[in-house]
């Protein structure tokens, strides 16, 4: 079912009509632009599934006569926390859609196979719980960037211990917390992509020279890297932030066919342009600010050393390189590079954002900017939705460089640890004549094979809120459109 309302602009009185349907999140953000003045209002559509009931909250904009379903309205415009909608358009362009009509969930919903739908939802419903609970899981993150390492143990062995982990000791903890730090972001992908892909980066870690990969520990000394993850956290809680306000993008991620995107007609209406700009500058600035740990391991696996470039540039100019330059010299056809995702193309959005120097349409969500301050009659755009689909991936690069830096730390504390192997689903696919995930350099078959059985299982394992449909369903049919 859908809920429809009237927001008054609260600068030039014009009157837009909202159409939301009754979703899995209970409170979802508004950000529509006035369709005449293109102010920016807002508030909260709410889902309240335990009272079966769906209402709208304003914030800046007064909402009218929601008891009349014929009241006349100056402008249309969709809103969903899940999924993308409609932008606003003048209501007399959507008269041929005869209301009552299909909602923006069910025609975009269409786009994504069924089984990929119910992963997303869950990890939409998982992200909002998050989101709801972050003043009480946070603390427990603040703790190990501090390294608090005793009050860990006491504070985190419950939940350790229901997923196999044993605080004993600093080790133990750093692996529990990269775990946590991973089903965090887990599903920015398709249930099994993540799996697959830390699969593949671990497979190309084992098999690099260990004596080049004690070089870099050399140059880069455990304190630093564990500051280095340190920074990575700090890029996730700025993520659950905004998570939220990125979830209709992250439903793209999912869709069967990724071309199947009309941008000039469907967008977002859960976030603004200032509400994500931030996050994309920050989170840019500081994967770059490490990107020559990727460069090292390229090195080791395309030319044996880690100091030991593709190019004129030696490592030390490329460690002192601006970030555009940086990112310029990772091969993308190179393996870490390749993998860890940060392209060109995302320094140009990151200078035109960085420089001010562009103007936003809200009402049809595009930026128009200046890449090159240089050439200030060559502008560039982007969608929003673009902008927010950029932002999921530095989430997923940032992940990724994570996963790096846990490789890293695990040879350090080879030396003095007993037990270094990794999850389960971490071995599934490895012959017991391959080199054993762990990193032990053994054959699996004479290592982790003998302790651990794979399962089919993967990072994905969000709590299930398929029931919620049927509860939905119960929500009274007062001022909606059914479908």
């Amino acid at each position: 079912m859908t809920v429809n309302y009237w927001m008054k602009c609260p600068v030039c009185q014009k009157v837009t009509r909202l159409r939301s349907p009754a979703g899995y999140v209970y409170r979802t953000p508004v950000r529509i632009h006035c369709g005449n003045c293109g102010t920016l209002m807002t508030g909260y559509f709410i889902s309240d599934n335990k009272k079966i009931r769906a209402f709208y909250e304003p914030e800046n904009a007064s909402e009218v006569r929601r008891d009349a379903d014929n009241l006349e309205a100056d402008y249309y415009g969709e809103v969903s926390a899940e999924v993308l909608t409609h932008k606003v358009c003048n209501f007399t362009e959507m008269e041929s859609a005869q209301f009552p009509c299909q909602s923006p969930a069910m025609i975009s919903l269409r786009k994504i196979d069924i089984e990929d739908n119910e992963a997303f939802i869950n990890y939409i419903c998982y992200l909002e719980d998050t989101c709801s609970n972050w003043s009480v899981i946070k603390p427990e993150y603040d703790l190990f960037i501090n390294r608090k390492y005793d009050f860990i143990k006491d504070r985190c062995k419950n939940e350790a211990a229901k997923k196999g982990y044993v605080l004993t000791s600093e080790f133990q903890i750093q692996r529990f917390f990269a775990w946590k730090f991973f089903y965090e972001v887990a599903g920015l992908w398709k249930p099994g992509e993540i799996s697959s892909a830390l699969r593949s980066v671990n497979y190309e870690f084992q098999h690099l020279n260990k004596l080049e990969i004690q070089r870099i520990l050399e140059v880069v000394p455990p304190e630093k890297l564990q500051d280095m993850q340190n920074k990575l956290f700090g890029i996730l809680f700025n993520y659950i932030r905004i998570s939220l306000y990125l979830a209709p993008a992250l439903s793209t991620f999912y869709y069967k066919d990724v071309d199947d995107i009309d941008y000039e007609k469907y967008g977002l209406s859960t976030c603004s342009f200032e509400d994500i700009k931030g996050f994309y500058q920050d989170t840019f600035e500081d994967l770059c600010r490490y990107c020559y740990i990727i460069k090292m391991l390229d090195n080791i696996k395309y030319r044996g050393k880690y100091d030991v470039t593709n190019g004129c540039m030696d490592l030390t100019e490329f460690q002192n390189s601006s970030n555009g330059v940086k990112i310029k010299n990772l091969p993308s056809d190179e393996f870490f590079s390749k993998t860890f995702g940060v392209n060109p193309d995302m320094n140009v959005l990151r200078n035109g954002i960085g420089h001010n120097n562009y103007t936003y349409d809200g009402i049809g969500q595009m930026l128009d900017f200046v890449p090159n301050p240089k050439k200030p009659d060559v502008h560039q755009k982007f969608y929003l939705l673009e902008i927010a689909q950029r932002c999921l991936k530095l989430m997923q690069s940032t992940a990724i460089l994570e996963f790096y830096i846990h490789e890293l730390l695990r040879e350090h504390y080879r030396a003095k640890e007993e037990n270094m192997s990794f999850p389960k689903w971490m071995y599934n696919g490895v012959s017991s004549q391959s080199h054993c995930p762990c990193g032990s350099g053994k054959k699996y078959g004479k290592c982790c094979k003998k302790v651990i059985k794979p399962q089919p299982q993967n990072i994905w394992d969000y709590p299930h809120k398929a029931c919620m449909r049927m509860e939905m369903s119960h929500f009274p049919k007062q001022n909606v459109f059914g479908f």
